[in-house]
């Protein structure tokens, strides 16, 4: 039998060997430098992930491919999605950046921030991602919050009912491995939970789950109306049920073992874990300290004016601002009683007041509609909800109406301001229509996971917000001393807010401290600065995130006044900082620096870049064509 042949194991093969393998070398390091991404192809494939993890809230946003499917709470998850997100920051690296521009190049941009801000945050994976539970988190809340057209539809929800036993055992796994490392949530996170676990159970026919049947059945379920019913009040049962597991979970298990320190320093490496919570919220590397002192500046500022303001009206100088507040909103000159005459009064203010100026401060307005409508129950004051591009689907400035001490006249200005125009119905109108990935035009909020979490760049989204209560003052809005004490004094809460934020994760402050503080600069009284306070503790860092994005706005706009000089164009420069949506402040930065460098060229913005980039991948090409022919 002949001998087999044993592989060579050195160049013993002549030329032609050596040919050969520097051909398949030179072949190889080709096909891995011709591989390449689009960033159209990155960015829809992310979104696309994003929306599969994020079921909730992808049929919060007209997307309903999850809807019945509830998110996932396991350990398993946040292990995945770091390695989803590696995946991702690799396959931008094969995007060719240097010949991307405009809108194309801000997406690629902002989605390796995102992608590095996951990635980051990794690291304390084993901290906030594992307490879901909060009074800031009504999980249970909001299910009944997608369509009911068809037959279908009704299946999906009960489905996402009967998955919710599931999704809380999920949650109850994520809290007992806290426990068990010592990183929980302070008491005050979790205490009102079973009050409103309570007010939530109730029999499956009158429970607020239960709802979408009353409304809808008899006018889309036909033969199966009555198997629908006993299937859904049968999910709505187990769901109760598993709500008070999860009540007697947090009073038996999680509530003894809640950290005994207000802020998120008093946890192992709590302090680090909170400086990347302000990188998170700000997407900036402010420091704690450097929020605190900025914080005290502002209050102090802020303070003067308000002090003035008091004066001009007849108060004693002696007077502290909070009673000063509460003596005007005791005041019936500044109350409506009637919720009608105040619907109407915030929308002359936004209609006859503001809208018409607006053209004068802002270019190529996008001017979808906006309509204002109170809210129909009892709940937090105010908010805004965005619409849709084709403005089908109004953007809406909801307003709590029950409370007419809540909404002084004099307040109305800054709160339409900040809300409508040219707040956030304003801007969120630019990201609307703007030529840029669904990623940048929607974004998920959450409370507990963060600086473990996908950013939502609240700083600029609330920047804005508290820019436009300042640019009102420039657009004449305020039309007396008590409108601009109105201003001031929720220019002044949001200061309060850098002191006290850094004040309990930073400086081991004490609720009653925080409280305290919080009464002596602004318009609230116990209760409302002690929900305030137990907010702060529940998410560290995303208060600060406010007036570091309004700061970064003003900044931004001086610094291309001064470079431009007279060619400085205020309703030019709203544009540039509105036109690509919702941006972290490092890449809004870029953007207004790119577009003070095009007005200083000639104010041609978008010639094309990238040339020579192009030239030099073209030049690898050849070379590696020409190698390769001669051997």
């Amino acid at each position: 039998m002949p001998k087999l042949r044993q592989p060579d194991r050195q160049w013993t093969g002549g030329p032609s060997n050596f040919k050969m393998c520097l051909k398949y070398l030179i072949f190889l390091s080709a096909a891995s430098l011709f591989r390449t991404e689009t960033v159209e192809k990155v960015t829809s494939d992310y979104w696309e992930w994003r929306l599969s993890i994020s079921r909730q809230f992808s049929t919060s946003i007209g997307t309903y491919k999850y809807n019945d499917r509830l998110d996932s709470y396991t350990y398993e998850k946040l292990e995945d999605i770091k390695v989803k997100v590696d995946e991702f920051l690799r396959r931008l690296t094969l995007v060719n950046s240097s010949t991307l521009e405009g809108e194309r190049l801000i997406s690629f941009k902002v989605l390796k921030e995102i992608l590095e801000t996951v990635q980051d945050g990794y690291e304390w994976k084993d901290y906030q991602p594992l307490n879901p539970i909060s009074f800031l988190e009504h999980w249970f809340f909001g299910l009944a919050s997608q369509p009911f057209d068809t037959e279908g539809d009704f299946v999906n929800y009960i489905r996402r009912i009967e998955g919710g036993p599931q999704q809380m055992e999920e949650m109850i796994n994520l809290s007992r491995r806290a426990i068990a490392i010592g990183h929980t949530s302070h008491n005050v996170s979790v205490s009102r939970v079973p009050r409103y676990i309570d007010d939530m159970v109730k029999p499956p026919n009158v429970s607020a789950l239960y709802s979408p049947f009353k409304d809808h059945a008899n006018r889309i379920l036909e033969n199966h109306s009555a198997a629908m019913d006993k299937r859904l009040q049968d999910a709505i049962s187990a769901f109760n049920a598993q709500l008070l597991k999860v009540k007697e979970f947090l009073k038996n298990e999680y509530m003894p073992k809640t950290r005994p320190g207000l802020g998120i320093g008093s946890l192992p490496r709590g302090r680090e874990n909170y400086q990347a919570c302000l990188r998170f919220h700000t997407s900036t590397d402010i420091t704690a300290n450097e929020v605190y002192d900025k914080g005290l500046e502002e209050v102090e500022r802020i303070e003067k004016l308000i002090r003035q303001k008091m004066i001009n009206i007849g108060f004693p100088i002696t007077t502290k601002m909070s009673e000063m507040y509460a003596n005007l909103t005791s005041d019936p000159k500044f109350l409506f009683n009637n919720p009608a005459d105040a619907l109407a009064n915030f929308n002359k203010i936004i209609f006859e007041r503001i809208k018409p100026l607006m053209p004068k401060y802002f270019h190529h307005l996008p001017d979808l509609p906006l309509e204002v409508r109170a809210y129909t129950t009892d709940r937090a004051s105010g908010g805004y909800k965005t619409g849709s591009a084709d403005g089908s689907r109004p953007g809406i400035f909801y307003v709590n109406l029950f409370r007419p001490k809540d909404n002084p006249s004099y307040t109305m200005v800054s709160f339409s301001l900040h809300e409508a125009l040219p707040g956030h119905h304003n801007q969120a109108s630019y990201g609307l229509l703007s030529d840029i990935p669904p990623f940048m035009q929607k974004i998920e909020w959450k409370s507990f996971n963060a600086p473990y979490f996908f950013p939502f760049f609240n700083s600029f989204i609330e920047g804005w917000g508290l820019y436009s209560e300042f640019l009102g003052e420039e657009m004449g809005i305020y039309h007396d001393d008590y409108e601009m004490l109105g201003r001031y004094g929720e220019e002044m809460f949001r200061a309060v807010r850098l002191v006290i934020d850094t004040g309990i994760h930073e400086y081991n402050w004490t609720r009653d401290r925080a409280i305290e503080y919080m009464m002596n600069y602004t318009y609230f009284g116990p209760e409302l600065a002690a929900n305030e306070i137990d907010r702060y503790a529940t998410w560290p860092g995303q208060a600060v995130g406010y007036t570091i994005g309004e700061l970064k706005f003003k900044e931004l706009r001086k610094k291309a006044s001064d470079a431009l000089g007279r060619k400085f164009n205020l309703a030019d420069f709203h544009y540039t900082v509105l036109r690509y949506g919702t941006l972290p402040l490092s890449v809004l930065e870029y953007v207004v620096d790119k577009w003070i460098a095009d007005q200083r060229a000639g104010g041609f913005p978008g010639v094309p870049t990238g040339v020579a980039p192009v030239l030099s991948f073209n030049v690898f090409s050849m070379i590696f064509a020409a190698i390769y022919a001669l051997i």
